[in-house]
């Protein structure tokens, strides 16, 4: 029973990632995505109480802790949202979401039949986004204008930086599962979904995917990858991100001479004169900001996180990922496997990238960015079933499910 109840919970967050693509794909206005998309946080709440209620046989000490402090964390949702959320209460589920999904990814291992199956999910989604995206363009503008690096273009079927980051998170997650294949053939077919993910994000003019894609495929393949797995002192920086940024935002929308994020810094700047007046904007958050001149959300996860939930939400958040990343750099006592390298600077990037999106705390995004740090900490959850088995048994060797697969 506890076997079938394991399975249903893989299926459901396999689920999740295929009804995530399936937006930015499809878009929001067909009736299927329509519902995932504006009714994104309540959906990816219940299939995840779901989830834990199936496997809470299976939680360990630290789970139980986890659970525990997603609970506070949305008493702290409830407790302050007053009449921030009238029109959005959905957004009190947003914190205790995110630390269950990323339990539900830790309790929920993938094995060798839930990996191939979200390998070729992910290889179907890439190539018919691209001839979708291709097709798309041809349309609209001509080839020189999309080698040129010099077009407009702000649509197709949605948001073209949508578009390029479905792309890239796809790319990355894939290239992880390829990489660690058994089969040379796989390991070297990443090159050709390197390839894919660059030229559309580039086709797309989508400049941020595009920067992040490169960044993570020079950081995964050019830097030998024992350096990452036995110096974990690199993980450092990621905490370093949640730390900075803000302040970071703050540097440039104060600033008359740099202009590095296409207008974001001008949001930022009315963020910042709205947020600072009073206390309880600032310890609490003011709710949801809307830029009143471009009718834009704050695009920025860090200023996202201080607008809703205040100084007291964002620790509560990063500082739970902080130590989600402290579990992975332990890692009892061992080398990461580069399955956790590459998971990890996986996450890296996209904590870069968050400082120009909201992705971080958009439910429909979610599971594509959290399945990430999720990998990384079921590796290191099976490694700790390795010890306790070997304890029993020093004759039996027993490999890391996802090891068997890759």
């Amino acid at each position: 029973m506890e076997k079938i109840s394991n399975r249903i919970g893989q299926w459901l967050l396999l689920i999740s990632i295929a009804a995530s693509f399936s937006i930015w794909f499809f878009g929001t206005k067909t009736f299927l995505t329509g519902i995932f998309y504006f009714q994104a946080n309540q959906l990816l709440f219940g299939t995840i109480v779901i989830i834990l209620i199936l496997n809470f046989k299976k939680f360990l000490l630290e789970d139980y802790v986890i659970l525990g402090y997603a609970f506070i964390v949305g008493v702290y949702s409830f407790i302050t949202s007053g009449e921030k959320y009238i029109d959005t209460p959905e957004l009190n589920l947003v914190l205790p979401s995110i630390i269950l999904l990323i339990l539900c990814y830790k309790v929920c291992r993938f094995n060798k039949i839930e990996l191939t199956f979200l390998s070729s999910l992910l290889v179907v989604i890439i190539i018919v986004m691209s001839v979708k995206t291709l097709i798309g363009l041809s349309r609209i503008i001509t080839l020189d204008r999309i080698i040129a690096f010099d077009n407009s273009l702000r649509e197709l079927w949605i948001n073209v930086n949508t578009i390029g980051a479905a792309l890239t998170f796809g790319v990355m997650l894939l290239t992880i599962l390829l990489k660690s294949s058994k089969y040379v053939l796989l390991r070297y077919s990443v090159v050709v979904f390197y390839l894919i993910g660059l030229i559309l994000t580039w086709a797309c003019q989508s400049k941020t995917p595009l920067m992040i894609l490169f960044l993570f495929i020079i950081l995964d393949n050019l830097i030998p990858k024992f350096i990452f797995q036995r110096f974990k002192i690199w993980l450092a920086f990621i905490p370093m991100v949640f730390i900075g940024m803000p302040f970071i935002a703050h540097f440039f929308a104060d600033s008359v001479k740099y202009d590095l994020f296409t207008g974001r810094e001008d949001i930022w700047k009315r963020f910042f004169e709205v947020w600072l007046t009073k206390d309880e904007f600032i310890y609490t958050g003011l709710g949801v900001y809307v830029d009143p001149v471009k009718q834009l959300s704050i695009h920025d996860s860090y200023l996202f996180t201080l607008s809703n939930y205040g100084i007291i939400g964002y620790i509560l958040l990063f500082g739970f990922l902080t130590f989600l990343i402290i579990l992975v750099w332990f890692n009892h006592g061992k080398e990461l496997s580069k399955m956790q390298v590459s998971c990890m600077l996986a996450f890296f990037v996209l904590t870069i990238y968050a400082s120009m999106e909201d992705t971080l705390l958009v439910a429909p995004w979610m599971p594509l960015i959290y399945i990430f740090i999720g990998l990384a900490l079921s590796e290191r959850s099976i490694r700790k079933d390795i010890v306790k088995t070997t304890l029993k048994d020093p004759e039996r060797r027993t490999e890391s499910r996802i090891n068997k697969y890759y």
